[in-house]
């Protein structure tokens, strides 16, 4: 009992450090003046124009992490192709990687001694220190979180294998379960995956 405690309490006392000691000190700094400061912080010119930016932001990522994420954990899921370890570590990668990294990379890549910086700058279009950075930073870091909610259910619709003759076999990538049900009952590819799969990997079942 004593142990457990006292593994308890070096853990707490971790994580206390890690994370409350920062928060904290954040917290003190931010409302050290009152609330006059932060409130005018938000509500000045820079403050909406942040806000707004991240909206937009937010708009642009989201649906395309949705469409890549459950892509990939139905790719993975219902296909065994060459390069799927590699497709699954690099999905992975983000998780991995120092954020820090991910804006090193998009500056080598896309900044103006980059690999396609000089080009893109010749035309015209600015990817670092703009919107699009933002939002190539944003799917990048995200879509592993995007790809992982799915992917547990995206296991379910996956065929299941059944020893079975060779002429009954079931074709790669053909419903299952539930799917498979309503394809049975005459519903489209589409009403199926809006009323199965959507839900289920919105809950992450």
């Amino acid at each position: 009992m004593a142990s457990r405690l006292g593994l308890r309490s070096v853990a707490l006392g971790y994580l206390t450090l890690l994370l409350g000691v920062p928060v904290g000190l954040v917290l003190y700094r931010t409302f050290e003046h009152g609330l006059a400061a932060p409130i005018n912080s938000l509500t000045s010119a820079d403050g909406a124009h942040a806000f707004w930016l991240t909206l937009e932001i937010t708009a642009i990522a989201v649906p395309l992490n949705t469409i890549f994420g459950v892509a990939t954990a139905l790719l993975l899921a219902r296909r065994n192709f060459p390069g799927r370890s590699f497709l699954n570590g690099l999905v992975d990668l983000p998780f991995a990687i120092s954020p820090v990294v991910v804006g090193l990379a998009l500056l080598l890549v896309y900044g103006r001694t980059g690999w396609f910086g000089g080009w893109l700058a010749d035309n015209g279009i600015r990817v670092i220190f703009s919107t699009p950075g933002m939002v190539l930073a944003t799917i990048f870091v995200s879509l592993p979180s995007s790809y992982a909610r799915p992917s547990p259910c995206s296991r379910n619709w996956a065929p299941t294998k059944r020893k079975r003759p060779r002429r009954l076999a079931h074709p790669p990538g053909r419903p299952s379960g539930a799917s498979r049900c309503r394809r049975s009952a005459g519903a489209s590819p589409t009403a199926s995956c809006s009323r199965s799969r959507a839900p289920s990997a919105s809950s992450g079942r």
